[in-house]
């Protein structure tokens, strides 16, 4: 089963990790690169958009 969100870590950030690179459990078969690109894209654009409020945050201090 692909994973379809972020989880939050609890104890351990080793077994997440190697969860996370068994793509036996993680990757969907049904996706194509395309979609897979897509999903990329997304999460980029919210990366960066909250640099910028991060950094925007910090200029008013």
């Amino acid at each position: 089963m692909a994973t379809t969100k972020i989880w939050a870590v609890k104890s351990r950030l080793d077994h997440v990790l190697s969860y996370a690179e068994d793509k036996e459990k993680t990757e969907n078969k049904e996706w194509s690169k395309v979609d897979y690109q897509s999903m990329r894209d997304v999460m980029d654009y919210f990366i960066s958009k909250r640099r910028r409020r991060t950094l925007r945050m910090k200029r008013k201090e």
